[in-house]
């Protein structure tokens, strides 16, 4: 079982993920004038840093969390439409941090935000009220329970109705399979130790 502890926190921030903006592109300019012109990687790790600023404020405010707590917090969205994190998340009603992630795959945040989730001190949930305010009750609690799922070291996949299962909220049975079960069961057995 879960408890509550301590009070549900709103976060106070438009967006987790926004726009690059014009200060990124004058310090790429800057950059490239020293350096010349700058890889792919390179560029992107610039405007990550910008486009990532509103979480990174967001991480740097929390104060160390117990490994046995999940810290859940709500914003009014997750990315904004201009930010390039909007294309790997579309319109996202939930975004989990979580030190139980797995190893950087395809849909792993890591390479995407320049954020490394593994090396967080307990999960972090964010829940977007925008996103939630447009999806009926029943889906809600299905997206709260996708994203514990997260928290607690469970990827993206599973069968049609699994409760893993990517953009599948409103009609998603919130059901595991065995493989699932037994990663749970590995990382609430860790927390009790």
């Amino acid at each position: 079982g879960f408890t509550q502890v301590g009070n549900i926190e709103r976060v106070e921030t438009g967006a987790l993920f926004v726009a690059a903006g014009p200060e990124a592109a004058s310090v790429v300019r800057e950059m490239e004038a020293t350096k010349g012109p700058l890889a792919k990687l390179e560029r992107e790790a610039v405007m990550a840093r910008f486009v990532t600023a509103p979480l990174r404020r967001v991480l740097g405010a929390l104060s160390p969390a117990s490994p046995k707590e999940v810290q859940l917090f709500f914003v009014d969205r997750i990315t904004t439409a201009e930010s390039p994190v909007s294309v790997g998340l579309r319109h996202p009603a939930g975004l989990t941090l979580s030190p139980f992630a797995t190893a950087a795959g395809d849909d792993a945040l890591e390479p995407l935000i320049g954020i490394n989730p593994m090396q967080l001190p307990a999960p972090i949930i964010f829940l977007s009220l925008r996103e939630l305010s447009r999806l009926e009750p029943r889906a809600r609690t299905t997206v709260l329970a996708h994203e514990l799922g997260h928290a607690f070291g469970l990827e993206h996949g599973g069968s049609r109705d699994n409760l893993m299962q990517p953009r599948r909220h409103a009609r998603c049975a919130p059901g595991l399979d065995s493989e699932q079960l037994a990663v749970l069961r590995s990382h609430l057995t860790k927390l009790g130790e």
